[in-house]
């Protein structure tokens, strides 16, 4: 009988124990196929983001840099610590490209099939080209499941940027996304003595449009006259940067619309009515000696800014502490004058984006990581990546800011673009920004920027390559009427229209004009 027992006992014991297992195995087996089928990973969390992260994967990530040191291997061997918190078992190989071989070196590996899973892609690289050739996959699917949280993080209007055919092939970093808001420079001891800012700010900033009138052409026109009258011209106004708020929103080269026209009307860019008058106006500033008398010859057009001796007037963006910033490039007092009041968003196609190649043996997984480097959740491993290892290249001086550590050339000793990583408002201020620069520039200029509805637009050329290449040469050969540099700017100027008519300029603009009506039709703008 006891034996009986004892034997019942240990029945029951396996018994109970097998049907623990069993329970177990059940649940897991029942976890396993909710991971499986869920349409989205957890969101804004350091444990792993979905099951199939489990398995061991090696991304391959081609990006570029300015410079490479010793120290990047080091930073990319914690990089690959640190990420098993967010994606265990994922290691990531870096090809780091310097930015000038970028193009040629992207164009070999493209060629020829190497595995590659994550590619930068940007202002080096023809985008719409590349998707054509199929190099990058098609995101939109991969987005929607591994990419939530940029989704909800990022303005929905970034992606545009991205598409082709109304289809996602690339990531965008989100950034400074806006167009040039012009300023002028000049000597503050200049501006004191001659030039009343009130009106001048008050005069440009009162467009309605991009395109400079007359009486702003008079203002700048006033203030030289007064700086030659006291023999402080020096060598007078720069050309460079000028001459772009008249252009209007290039959609390939010569083919603009005019930024305030609600037509949305393609035109050719030296027929627009301020690019002819510009061209006037820079022919009677050269007579009147308020360009220098070389400047058709001059091939670097910008190297006599910011000198004593250099340019009285000269132009380009109006950033917060722009001024500050002048200064200390110039080693003298500059002022920089608003010209424009509003920033405005008109580009066509992201400048710097993260695509995943067609090459990629795990796409899902280049997904995740995107995800992380442009969202909150992996602020840490994203500054990480572009500042390097605390205490070795960086050292702390607030929440986030910081002072990077420079080596024995006075150069970082490691560093990496943060809009080529990823989200930059994501990345620690340094002691060389101004304070709160990243609020301000997401806040202030991308926030309240006027949003042109062609963001995001990419013309199809096949059909005009060979119009397009003519009418370039012929652009570049009558270069000159932009730096004022001929008496009979009016003749060349009705021989080059011509000449671009007989290329083809009618067939292009028709041609473009279908594909931004039927753009802006589906975006409801039209």
């Amino acid at each position: 009988m006891v034996k009986n027992r004892k034997w019942l006992s240990v029945m029951v014991v396996f018994c109970m124990t097998f049907l623990m297992i069993l329970s177990a195995c059940s649940s897991a087996s029942k976890d396993d196929t909710k991971a499986q089928t869920s349409s989205s990973p957890a969101a804004s969390t350091v444990t792993p983001v979905a099951t199939e992260a489990q398995k061991p994967v090696t991304l391959k990530w081609v990006l570029y840099a300015v410079n490479k040191t010793e120290e990047f291997d080091k930073v990319f061997a914690e990089f690959n610590k640190q990420l098993q918190k967010y994606l265990p078992n994922t290691t990531v190989e870096f090809n780091v490209i310097l930015n000038t071989e970028y193009q040629q070196k992207w164009n070999l590996i493209a060629a020829s099939g190497e595995q590659v899973d994550l590619a930068w892609t940007g202002f080096y690289i023809p985008y719409g080209d590349e998707v054509a050739k199929g190099s990058y996959l098609q995101l939109d699917d991969l987005l929607k499941k591994y990419g939530q949280d940029y989704l909800k993080e990022i303005p929905s209007w970034v992606l545009d940027l991205a598409k082709v055919d109304g289809k996602i092939y690339s990531i965008p970093s989100y950034k400074d996304m806006v167009d040039l808001k012009l300023g002028m420079r000049t000597p503050k001891d200049l501006a004191d003595k001659y030039l009343d800012r009130t009106q001048f700010e008050n005069t440009l900033t009162s467009r309605p449009g991009k395109a400079l009138r007359t009486e702003d052409y008079k203002l700048i026109e006033d203030y030289m006259a007064k700086l030659k009258e006291n023999n402080v011209l020096n060598k007078g106004i720069s050309d460079a940067v000028f001459s772009a708020e008249n252009k209007g929103i290039q959609l390939t080269p010569n083919f603009t619309i005019p930024f305030d026209d609600k037509t949305y009307t393609v035109q050719l860019t030296p027929e627009i009515p301020a690019m002819k008058q510009y061209y006037g106006v820079m022919a009677d500033w050269f007579k009147k000696g308020y360009i220098r008398k070389d400047v058709a010859s001059n091939a670097n057009r910008r190297q006599d800014e910011s000198k004593k001796d250099g340019y009285s007037l000269w132009f380009h963006t109006n950033w917060i502490g722009q001024e500050q910033a002048e200064t200390v490039k110039a080693g003298f007092p500059v002022d920089v004058v608003n010209m424009d009041k509003n920033f405005t968003i008109s580009v066509l196609d992201s400048s710097s984006s993260t695509a995943i190649a067609r090459t990629s043996k795990n796409p899902e997984r280049a997904m995740q990581l995107i995800d992380l480097m442009n969202t909150k959740k992996g602020k840490d491993l994203y500054n990480l990546l572009v500042y390097g290892i605390e205490g070795q290249h960086y050292k702390k001086v607030g929440d986030n800011r910081i002072e990077v550590i420079n080596g024995p050339d006075n150069k970082p000793k490691y560093g990496l673009g943060k809009f080529v990583v990823g989200n930059q408002f994501n990345a620690w201020e340094t002691t060389a920004d101004s304070p709160g620069i990243n609020d301000w520039v997401e806040k202030e200029a991308n926030g309240k920027a006027i949003i042109h509805p062609i963001v995001g637009f990419k013309p199809n050329i096949s059909n005009i390559k060979n119009e397009l290449a003519q009418i370039a040469a012929i652009s570049k050969e009558y270069t000159v009427l932009e730096l004022g540099a001929m008496e009979n700017w009016e003749q060349l100027y009705n021989d080059m229209i011509t000449k671009m008519r007989t290329a083809g300029s009618e067939k292009v603009k028709a041609e473009l004009q279908k594909q931004v009506d039927a753009y802006l039709k589906g975006k409801g703008a039209k």
